[in-house]
């Protein structure tokens, strides 16, 4: 009886592995065919000096898992700004803003404007990363400001129950609740007066 299952063990894991590495193949195959699918869209099409603006509002939903989305009334560049100011008033790190529209354009590409700030802090992600290690791949936490089809601006970020079920995390809620009280409570700031 050992036996047999040792050999369903074996298979089983067999298995898994042969899926693991076929999604990590197909992953690594992704960006090549969108770049190759982006350069030929754009040799056939003339892109838009305007920003295409949705026909619908249904169009402007943001459909993402886990990723909480707030509405700024402010600019993108005046929403960075702002979080930015109340990232800095909670003391955390500020590790790097990243403009995608100005990367965009350094290729000859057009991107509305949208913006990535990477911050946090190294006591918090320490703990996190010491109750599992693949956490440090999503930290230092970040904020993506950008606006949308619509002319809408917004404020997206992982939430912590995305980082809980990606990373298998246990015994920390505390922490994790403190994270997105926070997060929640600098966009919301940030977005608004």
């Amino acid at each position: 009886m050992k036996s047999s299952l040792n050999g369903v063990n074996a298979a089983s894991k067999l298995f898994r592995l042969r899926r693991e590495v076929l999604a990590f193949v197909y992953m690594l195959a992704i960006p090549t065919t969108l770049v190759a699918s982006a350069q030929e869209t754009l040799a056939q099409n003339q892109v838009n000096e305007q920003p295409k603006i949705a026909s619908s509002q249904r169009e402007c939903r943001v459909r993402t898992r886990y990723l909480q989305t707030i509405e700024s009334q402010y600019s993108v560049e005046e929403t960075v700004s702002r979080l930015q100011k109340e990232i800095k008033d909670r003391k955390l790190g500020i590790f790097a803003t990243i403009d995608h529209a100005a990367n965009a354009a350094d290729v000859d590409l057009e991107l509305p404007p949208t913006t990535l700030i990477i911050f946090g802090s190294p006591v918090v992600g320490t703990v996190l990363m010491q109750n599992q290690q693949t956490i440090g791949i999503d930290l230092p936490l970040k904020y993506l400001v950008w606006q949308d089809a619509c002319g809408t601006v917004r404020i997206g970020y992982n939430t912590t129950r995305f980082l809980k079920i990606r990373h298998r995390i246990r015994d920390t809620d505390e922490v994790f609740n403190n994270i997105e009280n926070a997060l929640n409570a600098i966009a919301q700031k940030a977005a608004r007066d």
